[in-house]
């Protein structure tokens, strides 16, 4: 295991997601991304996050199972940390 990371998946999503909050605060004042985005847990065992909008969907660890949610033009960001 990598001594600079935490542990499990629960602890690494905890440990992104003050920088993922600060990434979407910053992609929101682009023009055409503006709106609220809903932040929803996808799967608490496998600790994947979503955030929806009008304008962009961000999903942080997805798994295949919880991609399949998502409509293929509406995801503009998908990022895995691990």
């Amino acid at each position: 295991m990598n001594p600079c990371r935490p542990g499990g998946v629960r602890q690494q999503f905890k440990a992104v997601l003050p920088m993922v909050e600060s990434m979407l605060a910053e992609l929101k004042r682009t023009a055409g991304l503006e709106g609220r985005l809903n932040g929803e847990i996808w799967d608490q065992g496998d600790a994947v996050g979503a955030w929806l909008g009008a304008a962009m969907t961000v999903i942080v660890f997805p798994t295949a199972e919880t991609l399949k949610r998502v409509r293929p033009q509406k995801a503009l960001a998908i990022h895995r940390i691990g």
